[in-house]
Order: C-alpha cells, then sequence, then structure tokens
C-alpha cells in the first residue's frame, strides 16, 4: 500500500466514526446511548473495503488479492494491538460495556 495523505485518513476514520455511532444511536430510559454491534460493524466495513479496492490494481489478479489481503491482516493486527495498549494504559474514550448475546 503506498504512502497515504495523513490529513485525508484522519478526516475519513472521523466521518466514519461518526457515522457508525449516528447510525447506532437509540433512545433507552429516556437517554440517548449508541450500542455498537461490533460484529455487524465489522461486516459493513470488510463490505465496504472490498468495493473500494475490487477495482484497483491491487487486486487485479488472485496472487496481488492475497498480498493486499496479507498487509491488510497485518495493519489490523498492528492497529488492534496499539488501541489496546492506549485503553490499558489511558482507559476508554468512552463508558462502555460489552455485552455478549447467548
Amino acid at each position: 500500500m503506498s504512502r497515504l495523505d495523513r490529513a485525508y485518513t484522519g478526516k475519513l476514520e472521523a466521518g466514519v466514526m461518526r457515522a457508525i455511532v449516528d447510525a447506532s444511536m437509540t433512545e433507552q430510559a429516556g437517554e440517548r446511548v449508541a450500542f455498537l454491534m461490533s460484529a455487524e460493524i465489522v461486516d459493513v466495513l470488510v463490505g465496504v473495503v472490498a468495493g473500494v479496492v475490487s477495482g484497483s490494481e491491487s487486486c487485479a489478479s488472485p496472487s496481488s488479492r492475497r498480498r493486499f489481503c496479507d498487509e491488510l491482516a497485518r495493519r489490523l493486527q498492528r492497529r488492534i494491538a496499539a488501541f489496546q495498549d492506549h485503553a490499558a494504559e489511558h482507559g476508554r474514550p468512552f463508558p462502555h460495556a460489552t455485552i455478549n448475546p447467548s
């Protein structure tokens, strides 16, 4: 993956998070809360990524798709670890509870 425009990626990330939170807002006991359903969010984001890169040279052949997916997996692992480390050191940026439906 090529060099990234950090100003654009920051603006885009903020917009995506805002859209996720807005779509997840609901009224609960007289208060507005957002239920972020991680499996559904991940499924949608994977679909968005697939649509965005489907016409790209980086995914033009099975071998280039594999290379793209391998690099994406490495970047995702690094990002997850960085978020976990930050949360462990500074706490989460907003109150949250994990609910695992059975």
